[in-house]
């Protein structure tokens, strides 16, 4: 006796964070850097200087904008990654 295969397709969804970069090449003293995007908190976007991952601590953002407490210093390479949580259904 034959068995029945029954196929069942489900609709789903997948979350996901998709990172958006800004870089930049400092002036002296720099301490703003503009986002493209509004994260949520700090802690949605990550800072680097010259491939060196920064501390939350050491930043802060309002808007768009990160300041950086202390300056940079000419020529450094700052790269914003900001994460925003986006839903794709299926």
């Amino acid at each position: 006796m034959a068995t029945k295969t029954e196929i069942v397709h489900k609709r789903s969804s997948v979350t996901g964070n998709i990172p958006t970069t800004n870089s930049y090449v400092a002036s002296g003293g720099q301490t703003d850097f503009v986002l493209t995007i509004e994260p949520r908190t700090e802690n949605h976007v990550l800072v680097s200087i010259n491939g060196v991952l920064q501390n939350p601590a050491v930043y802060s953002l309002t808007g768009l904008t990160i300041t950086l407490a202390t300056g940079t210093v000419s020529g450094d390479i700052v790269e914003l990654r900001t994460f925003d949580t986006t839903v794709v259904s299926t």
